[in-house]
């Protein structure tokens, strides 16, 4: 016969499996589809500019572009790769990203699979940049489809409340195992 302290341990580590792997995949997906956001703005002697990302209205990135001077699209090319067992080859394939040449050297930003995305805000920087006179400049990059970020944003709230279940369900079983069998 098994005992149920037995069944507290095995649900504890599904429990933390599920809540690691749902959380970890969705987390990172939702990461992934995040839109990051350009807010530039223009003092008396430079153009200081903030580079954000928020998932879920938590901020995840925010990096200070001191003295923007500039902005270009990179290419990069991924080579095919082979999976075994099966021998399966992916194509390979670019990615661009923008990268901002600043006072305190150059920083990577938001990397996709739309060169035309990334030469927008790269028009829309070198624009604001060009005219005197503009103030103010914000633009996003990214940012997916939002069926797929709110399922991403189901998986990871369950597999957070998978997480903090742990704890709740250890003590339930602690305080019933004290209590000693009902008569």
């Amino acid at each position: 016969m098994v005992t149920p302290a037995a069944y507290g341990v095995k649900d504890a580590l599904l429990g933390l499996f599920v809540g690691l792997f749902m959380g970890g995949l969705s987390g990172f997906g939702l990461y992934a589809m995040s839109a990051e956001t350009l807010r530039c703005e223009r003092t008396a002697d430079a153009v200081d500019c903030r580079l954000g990302r928020r998932v879920l209205g938590v901020p995840v990135r925010d990096t200070r572009l001191p003295g923007v001077r500039g902005a270009t699209v990179e290419e990069y090319y991924s080579s095919p790769r082979t999976f075994l067992p099966s021998n399966r080859q992916t194509e390979g394939g670019y990615t661009f990203h923008v990268r901002y040449e600043t006072a305190a050297g150059a920083i990577d930003g938001a990397e996709g699979a739309s060169r035309a995305e990334q030469a927008g805000l790269v028009a829309g920087l070198t624009a604001f940049l060009d005219d005197r006179t503009a103030t103010a400049y914000e633009a996003s990059l990214g940012g997916g489809p939002l069926g797929w970020r709110l399922a991403l944003g189901v998986l990871f709230t369950v597999g957070a409340l998978c997480l903090v279940n742990i704890p709740f369900a250890a003590v339930k079983a602690i305080r019933e195992r004290g209590r000693g069998p009902a008569a």
